[in-house]
């Protein structure tokens, strides 16, 4: 016979809001946003700071990769760059390479 333990459910987390800001939204996704608030159990404010918090990161974490792209680019056609403009430079005041 197989017993089954009793859970407790995990005790909650708080998120800590260091700000408030004020935000506008469509009735439509107001409404939205207040089904899917009653439907997790939350209020509306908790799943809408989520919201913003997680495509915020995402949105950064985006930027973060473009700029790495961009700066590994740049520095690749910077030292491409530099060793053609050494060449040149050398072949016209004639110094050995």
């Amino acid at each position: 016979m197989v017993t089954k333990k009793s859970s407790s459910p995990a005790p909650r987390q708080r998120i800590k809001r260091a700000t408030q800001i004020k935000v506008s939204l469509s009735d439509e996704v107001l409404a939205r946003l207040v089904t899917l608030s009653e439907l997790l159990g939350v209020p509306a404010g908790t799943v809408a700071s989520l919201a913003i918090g997680q495509y915020v990161a995402q949105y950064v974490a985006q930027q973060e990769r473009s700029l790495g792209f961009l700066q590994s680019v740049s520095e690749q056609l910077g030292d491409g760059f530099k060793e053609e403009l050494s060449k040149a430079l050398g072949e016209q005041l004639k110094l050995p390479s």
